[in-house]
């Protein structure tokens, strides 16, 4: 189970899994799922759409709201993408440090048990 202080890396934009430290007095990481599936989801392909958690509304919505009292995590990255509209399609932008060092996001994280009783770790970035 991860700590107060525990920590979620996401390497690259485009891989489905990352890493997180499972205990604070132990920098250990381990792979999460990048995509929040709620403990109380029937459905895993819910976290399709729950990558990003609006900061706003974060402590209001019911997918994130008990993650967010319990849960919560630094999600660590080299980079990011925004995307920029061209006419009718998305050109990706990658945005990172000068530096390369990477860098934090706020996160919340779950862990999901499946009807066979398998855990699904996954997690979610706050946005603003």
């Amino acid at each position: 189970m991860l700590s107060k202080n525990s920590f979620v890396c996401l390497n690259d934009f485009y891989k489905l899994y990352n890493y997180s430290v499972r205990n604070r007095d132990i920098c250990q990481l381990v792979c999460y799922r990048w995509g929040l599936i709620p403990s109380w989801s029937r459905d895993p392909s819910i976290a399709e759409r729950l990558i990003n958690a609006r900061a706003e509304t974060v402590d209001k919505k019911p997918s994130f709201k008990d993650a967010f009292k319990k849960r919560r995590c630094l999600i660590v990255a080299d980079g990011f993408y925004e995307w920029k509209r061209k006419g009718k399609s998305k050109m990706p932008l990658y945005f990172y440090l000068k530096s390369a060092r990477p860098f934090g996001f706020a996160g919340l994280y779950e862990t999901w048990i499946s009807p066979d009783k398998k855990e699904i770790n996954t997690c979610v970035i706050i946005t603003a």
